[in-house]
């Protein structure tokens, strides 16, 4: 890899050193002097990509025709000789030529450029991704997964398959990330305009057991410009704070082989509120989403999409590839999705896991639902969630009609192996009491995030 890059390097400067002893020449015949090189800026690139050497003569050329500019716009009252040779001009020119440089010193330090799709990107860029309906993007692996815990390598292949492996985070960016620290910047994340738009993809949730969650979901971590955070410093945020930073976020799905969330946060709503399938989420029936279903099998890829029409409106539709069944669709009203997403947002994969993921997919459920996780397995997570085939544009199925909000139903829940039964409306939710009663340490106003 040293020497790839090292040749690289070597033919962007001779590359630039050939543009800029052009620059140099042209400057001199017009003063009479011959500027320094170091007036137009240096050969070499930190990000040695070759096209970057042919943008430095570029940019000091342009640098030239500004001063040409300066020159032939002031004092047209004196003959142009005169305004050749003046001390003002010569002074214009090289102010010139060192402005266009710092701005091409900046061009070459800054993201590392595409190469091809399976090319050796230093991290934390991880590669290029491409996303139907959008030019190519990037994946940027996260700073860290919660602060001062390592976040797994994600990896991505012939820009469409994305390999996610526990704890593993990464974010959609517009650009790749530098070669050298400062690595990250709100700049460089995607910022992309989901609304009246649909995202969709196929995902691979079989190795993600009980306790286990892979999950994809939109943040507005390009507009977060202040606050780094505490996982590396990389700009993350979510509405849970997981790296000291809140700010919008919808959870397009929270998945695994038993259980599939679609939930909606303002940054200020740890809980939001969810539709799908475990816990306490409705509208997806079990007996389509399961292992061996007839309809969405969950040992198999399926495939997910997200639409967002107006009226603050999140819409999921599952779908798997050689299946008869009506596709699976529900969804939420959340105040705020609209303006959230008329602004932009950035996409987000990772997969992790918890000791207690009740709220996800056990032990509460209502009564005639069949029991799905008792207890949370993170010893049998799989090792890595897939995702591929990335694509934004209309939707491709009717937008269904979103029921109101259901009532609170009959809970079940497990604590210490004991069943409980609670009555519907009218009574506090006996998940979250059961919660408060199993962590009676726990200080979190939601006893689900201990």
């Amino acid at each position: 890899m040293s020497d790839v890059w090292a040749g690289s390097r070597d033919a962007d400067a001779a590359v630039a050193s050939k543009a800029e002893v052009e620059v140099t020449s042209s400057v001199g015949l017009l003063n009479g002097t011959e500027v320094p090189t170091s007036a137009i800026g240096h050969a070499a690139s930190a990000t040695p990509i070759r096209p970057l050497g042919l943008c430095r003569g570029a940019v000091g050329l342009i640098g030239a025709a500004l001063a040409l500019c300066v020159l032939l716009t002031e004092s047209p009252g004196r003959p142009l000789a005169s305004r050749f040779g003046s001390r003002a001009f010569r002074g214009d020119i090289h102010l010139a030529a060192g402005n266009f440089a710092v701005l091409s010193d900046s061009i070459s330090s800054s993201s590392q450029t595409f190469a091809g799709c399976d090319y050796g990107y230093r991290q934390p860029c991880i590669g290029p991704l491409n996303v139907e309906g959008q030019r190519r993007l990037w994946l940027i692996q996260a700073g860290a997964d919660t602060p001062g815990k390592t976040s797994a390598p994600v990896t991505v292949r012939e820009c469409n398959s994305v390999a996610v492996p526990m704890t593993g985070r990464a974010y959609f960016g517009d650009a790749c990330t530098p070669s050298h620290a400062p690595f990250y910047s709100p700049q460089l994340y995607a910022n992309i305009l989901f609304s009246g738009q649909a995202f969709s993809y196929t995902v691979d949730v079989s190795a993600a057991d009980c306790g286990c969650i892979v999950a994809l979901y939109l943040v507005s971590m390009r507009h977060n410009h202040d606050e780094p955070g505490s996982c590396g410093s990389d700009y993350y945020c979510d509405a849970n704070t997981v790296c000291g930073v809140a700010c919008d976020e919808y959870d397009v799905m929270e998945a695994s082989k038993y259980a599939f969330h679609a939930t909606a946060h303002s940054r200020s709503d740890r809980s939001g509120l969810g539709s799908g399938l475990g816990g306490q989420a409705t509208g997806l029936n079990v007996k389509d989403y399961h292992p061996g279903s007839e309809c969405i099998d969950t040992d198999r890829p399926f495939q997910v999409e997200a639409y967002f029409p107006p009226g603050n409106m999140m819409v999921i539709t599952l779908s798997q590839h050689g299946r008869d069944c009506t596709p699976q669709a529900f969804g939420v009203r959340y105040p705020g999705i609209d303006a959230s997403l008329m602004r932009g947002m950035t996409p987000v994969i990772s997969y992790w896991s918890a000791p207690d993921t009740g709220w996800f997919d056990g032990p509460a459920y209502t009564p005639d639902a069949p029991s799905m996780c008792a207890t949370s397995k993170p010893s049998k997570c799989g090792r890595v969630a897939h995702f591929s085939d990335f694509k934004v544009g209309p939707p491709r199925w009717p937008i269904p009609t979103l029921p109101p909000a259901p009532l609170p139903p009959a809970w079940t829940y497990q604590v210490g192996g004991q069943s409980n039964f609670s009555g519907s409306s009218g009574v506090g939710d006996p998940l979250h009491e059961a919660l408060r009663r199993s962590h009676p340490n726990c200080t979190d106003p939601d006893p689900v995030h201990c």
